[in-house]
């Protein structure tokens, strides 16, 4: 004889369900039991008229006459009709207007078998009462034979079952509930029976049941009746510590832990099954490895982007659905000067310029309202109160259903191309005007040569006017092949032995007379023993000569000045020093830039591209050398010195020219002109 199971404990996984699954089915029980009484004592209540929820309907099928209770209407949910009118189709077109559509054509068939008298029989339907409140109405009907055996009258009751309709609505919800549940699970069920040593500490546990998910939640399949250990040699013993706490406390816990030896998570709910002492546990169990390796991978995705995003140079921020910002990067910080909580706490509007602050609140209210894409450049304040242009756009990340679920936004300085881009619309409507101001007058000139019919006293000045104009043009685009040429590397030196102070007097002299002309004082310190520098001369007289120029040209009449040349160890220096209009201390970082300019309130015919510095600059540094301006302020004059390192010189033995001795020679040559503009070819 099989032995009865101790502790209480069920014969099967069903029996075995938590303390949920057995109150629902005992609640199913009495249900069913009351449902049973009821039907026992249906007929007794139905007949008693008197009841709230029963009426009834008596025709005479002789006389064609209807009768009902005064309850009809509170059973029914609409008044019968008039004592007048009390006919069997009155009645018939009153009920029928109350059944609800659905129902209308049983209920219309069952009809016309009462009032022929034709049968007895049962329905149930739904009639929507004057109240507008639906019930379940059930009707049993029978019919009454007179002596000769025709049909004399039909008797039909009408009971409101809609409380039991709904009960039973609810008991059927409550199945498919309670079936679904079980049908759909999962979860790897399984009864364990713990195994102790002597002492009582728990060193195995033998597999009593388990259900069909079990085996693929947890990868052993045909366990029962198999211990873990047999299973699973290298289990870790916490599992058997838990499991052993559960039995003997008769707590349940539910925990996520990894089975490393299985390489598998688990999701666990644990129970004891049975009274103190049992050693019989349910485990419901879920393998949840493929979540956690997903929460890892995004752990670490996420751990990368934060690494991306940190080490960017633009200044990016991350917000929530509805512009809420949860994560900024520590450029924002660098930028500001701000820590995140104050930029967080403060908001971007504490250092956005205040000129674009209203069209990017609608930018970006736009954009939350939408899902579109913000894009725009604007002012944001630096730690040293410089406003900077930037470029910022904000993207939504959405989801698979397309819903926007953060946004993601960057900002990148772009204040030096902005400026350039400004400095170069600036520089193409001014080199337009340079361009057209000296061929203004060469034209007028060429018209007063047309008319002058050989008369030398208007050709001479209109030649020097031509002349002067040409030289001018000539200048301004040489000086702009220069830098473009630089710019592509196109210029290489053509350096020689030069001393400096001989090609500096060259070119002070050259300009002296535009000083005189202009009421200026220009004069040369230059120093008694020769300093020879490695350097292209015709570079280096363009350099002292942009120099002299823009003194001259940012002087008033009356004004001063000055060259000196001078030497400070392995350097030689050439300083240019005038009394003109200076240099403000807010453009003196941006001096030496493509087209800066001075004083703009100067005439156009002498304000120039803003070019003549940067050429400066540039053929210096080629030199190996460096310039550098200084200014008191406004009025007070400018210094600019240059740097050049001094040549070295190397005593090398003279050699005969081979010459020298020969007599020179001179020979007739022919010369080849290319020129893609035939004007200047033929001239």
């Amino acid at each position: 004889m099989q032995k009865k199971r101790s502790g209480g404990l069920p014969k099967s996984p069903a029996m075995a369900a938590d303390a949920t699954g057995a109150k629902l089915q005992e609640g199913i029980s009495e249900r069913k039991q009351a449902e049973e009484a009821l039907r026992k004592n249906e007929w007794r209540l139905r007949y008693a008229t008197e009841s709230a929820r029963l009426t009834y309907v008596e025709v005479d099928l002789v006389r064609g006459g209807a009768r009902t209770p005064e309850n009809f209407a509170a059973v029914m949910g609409y008044a019968p009709p008039l004592e007048q009118e009390k006919d069997i189709s009155v009645g018939s077109r009153l009920l029928l207007a109350h059944v609800v559509p659905q129902d209308r054509a049983r209920v219309d068939a069952a009809h016309l078998e009462f009032i022929d008298g034709k049968a007895s029989g049962k329905l149930d339907y739904r009639v929507l009462g004057d109240d507008q409140v639906e019930r379940w109405i059930e009707t049993r009907w029978s019919v009454e034979l007179g002596p000769d055996g025709r049909p004399v009258k039909s008797f039909a009751t009408n009971l409101d079952i809609t409380e039991r309709k709904k009960a039973e609505e609810e008991i059927r919800e409550s199945e498919e509930r309670y079936r679904g549940l079980f049908n759909s699970i999962d979860e790897g069920f399984a009864v364990l029976e713990m195994i102790y040593d002597g002492q009582g500490k728990p060193v195995d546990y033998r597999h009593l049941e388990t259900n069909p998910s079990f085996a693929k939640q947890s990868g052993f399949h045909n366990a029962v009746g198999k211990r873990m250990l047999e299973l699973s040699p290298h289990l870790e013993a916490k599992w058997l510590e838990i499991f052993g706490k559960v039995a003997r406390t008769g707590g349940s816990v539910r925990f996520v832990e990894e089975a490393t030896a299985l390489n598998r998570w688990f999701d666990v709910y644990a129970f004891r099954l049975g009274g103190p002492g049992s050693r019989r546990i349910a485990v419901l169990l879920t393998n949840i490895t493929e979540r956690k390796r997903t929460e890892e991978a995004l752990r670490v995705g996420e751990q990368r982007l934060r690494f991306v995003m940190d080490s960017m140079p633009q200044k990016v921020v991350t917000t929530s659905a509805d512009g809420v910002v949860d994560y900024i990067n520590p450029q924002w910080s660098e930028f500001t000067g701000l820590s995140p909580k104050q930029i967080t706490d403060g908001g971007w509007q504490q250092f956005l310029h205040k000129d674009d602050l209203a069209e990017t609140v609608r930018l970006w209210q736009h954009s939350l309202a939408t899902g579109e894409a913000c894009v725009r450049e604007q002012r944001f304040r630096h730690a040293n109160g410089e406003y900077r242009w930037h470029l910022s756009r904000a993207v939504p990340m959405r989801d698979a259903a397309g819903k926007v679920v953060m946004w993601i936004g960057s900002s990148t300085d772009v204040h030096e191309v902005k400026v350039a881009d400004q400095r170069k619309d600036e520089f193409l409507a001014m080199l337009a005007h340079e361009l057209r101001n000296p061929l203004a007058p060469v034209r007028n000139m060429l018209e007063v040569m047309k008319r002058a019919d050989g008369e030398s006293d208007l050709i001479r000045p209109a030649l020097g006017t031509m002349d002067r104009q040409l030289r001018q043009m000539t200048r301004l685009i040489d000086d702009l092949l220069d830098v473009s040429r630089i710019n592509q590397g196109k210029i290489s030196l053509r350096r020689e032995k030069v001393e400096l102070a001989s090609l500096v007097r060259e070119v002070v002299e050259t300009f002296r007379p535009a000083c005189e002309a202009a009421q200026q004082q220009l004069t040369a310190a230059l120093p008694p023993q020769p300093v020879s520098v490695n350097a292209d001369p015709v570079r280096l007289t363009q350099v002292f000569g942009n120099l002299l120029h823009n003194a001259s040209k940012f002087s008033r009449p009356g004004g001063r000045i000055s060259v000196a040349v001078g030497q400070q160890g392995g350097e030689v220096t050439v300083t240019v020093k005038d009394s003109g209009i200076g240099i403000p201390s807010d453009t003196m970082p941006t001096i030496f830039e493509m087209f800066m300019q001075g004083d703009r309130s100067l005439e156009r015919s002498r304000s120039g591209l803003g070019i003549g510095l940067t050429l400066v600059r540039r053929l210096v540094e080629m030199h190996g050398g460096s310039v550098q301006a200084s200014s008191a302020g406004a009025d007070l004059g400018s210094e600019f010195v240059v740097r050049l390192p001094v040549m070295i010189e190397k005593r090398r033995a003279s050699l005969p020219s081979p010459l020298a001795s020969e007599p020179a020679q001179v020979t007739a040559r022919r010369i080849l002109v290319v020129d893609d503009n035939h004007d200047a070819a033929d001239s």
